[in-house]
């Protein structure tokens, strides 16, 4: 299994930001495998300005990872 959130952290990491957690979002039965795929959510912590900001406050962001879409998995057939 591809660890897509340990990746993203790392590569975060190596951008100036602080990894606030790494938490298990879900679990997913992958249709193909029938494996159970981890959804997990990266927290990042900027401590940094940004462009324009005075003297703001650290910024928090929290982003999504999903397994599935890194695991093979098609994208459904929609009708747009």
């Amino acid at each position: 299994m591809i660890r897509t959130g340990q990746l993203l952290a790392d590569i975060a990491q190596s951008l100036g930001y602080d990894v606030t957690s790494i938490d298990l979002f879900r679990t997913r039965l992958a249709t193909a495998t029938k494996a159970q795929l981890r959804e997990e959510v990266v927290v990042l912590r900027w401590r940094g300005k940004r462009s324009g900001d005075a003297d703001g406050p650290p910024w928090d962001y929290s982003v999504p990872v999903s397994f599935g879409a890194v695991s093979g998995a098609r994208p459904s057939r929609g009708t747009g």
